[in-house]
């Protein structure tokens, strides 16, 4: 299964650890090790993913903008439902990951507990080159203020493929931020005209993508606008 592992990452010192102890029986140590690459590999993907969803998303007790300030701020638990909420893993692997989890926490965290074997420490080491180490890093998300502001400028990419990839992927979370986002824009007087175009032009690609419960808010929004304005006129 090792062979599975991506490229870039098979020098990883966890790995390598664990490759030293597991012929000679260490399969204690050898969950343990294996665990922390999962671990430094999720870490990189949140970041390179959306760091800024991540601590929205989760609202850990110090922002995270380094890979160093993972270590005292976001304990495991927290970092699998955030990988899992923004988009790094998927649902099974977020449950399947949570049992590689409590197989770490049993077996190395605590020394007094039996000896896990080698089929309980080969187990855990499949699922987790199979949904973690084995797996290429997600796309990065789109930073709405940055995309917003882009679409204030002539230099807004209208194809329309990139747009359907950049809104495509966005997390709920996201899609309901830049929906409203750009409709206050839209409805602001003081909306230039680039970007109530730009709006017009991305508008109908983000709403094939809203949930329905978003669409739906929108709808009333709207709603309220026309009354608003047939009691003005």
């Amino acid at each position: 299964r090792m062979k599975y592992i991506r490229e870039e990452i098979q020098d990883n010192p966890y790995i390598t650890e664990t490759l030293r102890v597991l012929p000679v029986g260490g399969f204690r140590s050898a969950i343990g090790s294996f665990w922390n690459a999962v671990i430094d590999d999720l870490r990189n993907k949140i970041i390179f993913r959306s760091i800024k969803l991540f601590n929205k998303e989760m609202h850990p007790k110090k922002e995270i903008v380094t890979y160093d300030d993972f270590q005292d701020n976001v304990n495991d638990e927290m970092l699998l439902d955030g990988a899992y909420k923004i988009g790094v893993i998927g649902w099974e692997a977020h449950k399947v990951l949570k049992q590689a989890k409590e197989t770490r926490h049993i077996f190395d965290g605590h020394p007094r507990s039996s000896d896990p074997g080698a089929i309980k420490a080969l187990s855990m080491i499949e699922d987790c080159i199979k949904y973690v180490l084995s797996q290429e890093y997600p796309p990065q998300i789109i930073d709405i203020d940055e995309y917003i502001d882009l679409m204030g400028t002539n230099d807004f990419d209208r194809n329309e493929f990139s747009v359907s990839d950049a809104i495509s992927d966005l997390p709920d979370i996201y899609k309901n931020e830049l929906i409203n986002r750009l409709f206050n824009s839209y409805i602001n007087e003081s909306c230039s005209s680039i970007l109530r175009s730009n709006i017009e032009f991305v508008a109908p690609y983000l709403w094939r993508v809203l949930p329905k419960q978003v669409a739906i808010q929108v709808c009333h929004r709207v709603d309220q606008e026309i009354i608003k304005s047939n009691t003005n006129s």
